[in-house]
């Protein structure tokens, strides 16, 4: 769970976390593709409201609850494999660049259905590259560090003996 703007408004944050939330996928795509074997996720982006908490006074916790959580875990658990589900409300709070796929209607147990739409790959390099360059820099190195060099990757396999299973603890 991803939450921003506290305390203040900002009228990028939809964008960013979709932003965020592609730049999650792609990079699993690209250290699946490095290492040879299936890698992936599925992400929900949902803008909305919260109410957070610390529980616990000898293992405190932050927890946050509410009906926009519920939302944003039903999208990641219906999205396809590999993807970025957001909300109508998200929807229309970022550009209309982005390439979506048609709306779809997703049940929602607790409330009102949900209008959810899968971004596509396609528009989205031109976003992240507007998203601000301290953004764009972090992921880059992540991603040249794991996808195109590689060698992390590689010696994380050589450490575990090749084995697969030991890379997802």
């Amino acid at each position: 769970m991803l939450g921003g703007a506290w305390d203040c408004p900002c009228k990028t944050h939809a964008a960013l976390g979709t932003a965020l939330a592609y730049s999650i996928v792609e990079l699993l795509h690209c250290i699946s593709s490095r290492l040879g074997f299936e890698v992936s996720c599925r992400c929900g982006v949902h803008t909305g409201s919260v109410v957070g908490g610390m529980i616990g006074l000898l293992l405190p916790r932050f927890l946050i609850y509410g009906n926009d959580l519920d939302i944003a875990k039903l999208l990641e658990r219906t999205a396809d494999k590999c993807s970025v589900q957001i909300s109508e409300a998200t929807k229309r709070l970022i550009d209309d660049d982005w390439r979506l796929e048609a709306p779809r209607t997703v049940p929602c147990p607790f409330g009102a259905d949900v209008i959810a739409y899968t971004v596509r790959r396609y528009f989205f390099h031109i976003h992240l590259q507007s998203c601000g360059p301290s953004l764009l820099a972090e992921i880059s190195s992540i991603t040249h560090c794991l996808c195109r060099g590689g060698e992390q990757c590689e010696s994380l396999l050589r450490a575990t003996g090749g084995n697969q299973s030991a890379l997802a603890r």
